[in-house]
């Protein structure tokens, strides 16, 4: 991400809504983005496709998204109130992850932004299902918030990766990312880097160059990277919940095939599972969601632009 200048808010009619719009809104106004209030009613979606009353059905449809068009309506009077540029939009699809990335694929917004599902049970938002979905499938960066406010200037992590097994220029994008937002949020940016201990010396010679040159790249100091050595997650999760980060930015691809990692890779999947951060996730240029495009059988209504 280069630059920041359209931003897509997805809305739940939960409680996390309040909390991700103003951090939108802050977005907004430290970069001059305007903004994009989207909600998909995938759950009424969902029965409705397994009601046997087809008759009845596109009435329903139609009276759920006037409701969820009236609720953004009420929450992008918040934006205009800080004379920012906003817009409405609705659809009604299931499985949700598919409605949001089809929305993306229309929209191209710069920055994707989303609460985690809230559960009760833990002390931190958790991840839904949709949730790993939609980071598995997501074309656009995606910040995905746990709800709590950052503090002012913001704590910003990037975690980069420079071993020839990652996505060549993936590195780049990250810490490209990580240093906009500090510029925008005028936050505190560091570099993180876990390396196995079987590392040889001359891969940590190389290593270090290449992070070394990718800070310079983005003016920032390389006091300010922070080397890890020893299994990266375990390493980067102890670093990152020690220095309670209000974000870290990192890739959402893995390496591997199997089990819960194959959706966006093991480290980023522990970071997530036991971090209250919130994430920024990155994929690389060359990246096409297996989302098929937008179709006749979805439905979505007129996006409603309101002045600032």
């Amino acid at each position: 991400m280069h630059k920041l200048t359209s931003v897509l808010v997805v809305v739940d009619r939960g409680p996390g809504d309040l909390p991700l719009l103003a951090k939108a809104i802050a977005l907004a106004r430290a970069f001059g983005a305007g903004l994009e209030l989207f909600a998909c009613d995938a759950m009424h979606e969902y029965e409705l496709e397994h009601t046997y009353d087809a008759q009845g059905r596109e009435g329903a449809r139609q009276a759920s998204e006037l409701e969820l068009r009236r609720y953004l309506q009420r929450l992008s009077e918040r934006v205009t109130a800080e004379k920012l540029a906003v817009s409405i939009d609705v659809a009604s699809e299931s499985p949700l992850y598919e409605g949001i990335v089809r929305k993306i694929i229309g929209s191209h917004p710069d920055l994707v932004l989303k609460s985690a599902v809230h559960d009760s049970a833990s002390r931190h938002s958790a991840l839904s299902a949709n949730d790993w979905q939609l980071i598995r499938t997501c074309p656009a960066p995606l910040l995905l918030s746990r709800g709590r406010s950052w503090r002012v200037p913001p704590s910003i992590a990037a975690a980069v990766d420079v071993s020839e097994a990652e996505t060549p220029g993936l590195g780049e994008m990250i810490l490209h990312t990580a240093a906009l937002l500090r510029a925008g949020c005028r936050g505190e940016l560091e570099v993180l880097f876990g390396e196995g201990s079987e590392a040889s010396a001359q891969d940590r010679e190389v290593h270090v160059s290449t992070l070394r040159r990718l800070a310079d790249d983005v003016q920032l100091d390389a006091s300010r990277i922070r080397f890890l050595t020893g299994d990266p997650v375990m390493t980067l999760a102890a670093k990152a919940a020690e220095q309670h980060y209000d974000v870290l930015v990192l890739g959402a691809l893995t390496h591997r095939t199997q089990q819960a990692a194959a959706l966006v890779g093991t480290l980023t999947h522990t970071l997530m599972e036991t971090l209250d951060s919130d994430f920024i996730l990155i994929r690389p240029t060359r990246f096409g969601s297996p989302v098929p495009e937008l179709n006749q059988n979805v439905r979505s209504a007129p996006a409603i632009k309101n002045a600032p």
